[in-house]
């Protein structure tokens, strides 16, 4: 196990893979830096040590992102982190021993796992589809609007990832007794416009934007 406690005998620093298309120098690649490696100095696991952090960080094309993920395979490492659903599908394209731990919005609709309960082959992580969480936002919606029926969401439901929140929100909405309605994303400003006459023609009475690729 890569978690332990300090004084647990190693056979030799373990290592691990990340693959990210931030740089090094983007704010988000630096708190991640920060959080893994003060998590790991909390569990004895201390960098340079007996743990080596092996990092391929973009920005590359695919096959740049294919090589640096091969390179992690055969280094050796004992996982590979990832940070967003197109470096998982990198990394599950390297190999399919190497566990593979990261965040994805639809782990099971890209193929990743094989169920949230279950995921099977060798990914692992969080998933941020929250049932609860959609059932809070609709909650506080039928809060401030009392008698609410129609709920429109901007959603491009060719998109996995969009689809899969999109359902699972549905469901919970449904059995609120609402139903929720898909609308055109907006591609920039300018499509906010569009997306507001189709809320219009569609007789929403509140608006779900979510954060999605």
């Amino acid at each position: 196990a890569l978690v332990c406690g300090p004084g647990v005998a190693q056979s030799g620093p373990k290592r691990i893979g990340e693959l990210s298309p931030f740089p090094l120098d983007d704010p988000t690649q630096r708190v991640n830096a920060e959080t893994y490696t003060d998590t790991f100095r909390q569990r004895g696991w201390v960098l340079g040590r007996n743990l080596d952090w092996l990092k391929r960080t973009g920005p590359r094309d695919s096959k740049g992102w294919d090589e640096a993920a091969r390179e992690l395979v055969a280094a050796g490492v004992d996982l590979i982190v990832t940070t967003t659903d197109a470096m998982t599908g990198v990394a599950l394209r390297a190999t399919r021993t190497t566990p593979v731990v990261g965040i994805s919005g639809a782990p099971v609709e890209l193929g990743f796992a094989q169920s949230l309960a279950r995921p099977g082959g060798n990914f692992t992580g969080v998933s941020f589809q929250s049932h609860d969480e959609n059932g809070k936002a609709i909650e506080l919606l039928r809060g401030i609007r009392p008698g609410l029926q129609r709920i429109g969401v901007p959603v491009n439901r060719d998109h996995p990832v969009w689809r899969a929140w999109f359902d699972s929100i549905d469901r919970v909405a449904t059995l609120a007794g609402m139903r929720m309605v898909a609308l055109p994303p907006p591609a920039g400003v300018g499509g906010i416009a569009p997306m507001l006459d189709a809320a219009a023609g569609e007789q929403v009475h509140a608006l779900i934007l979510p954060t999605l690729p």
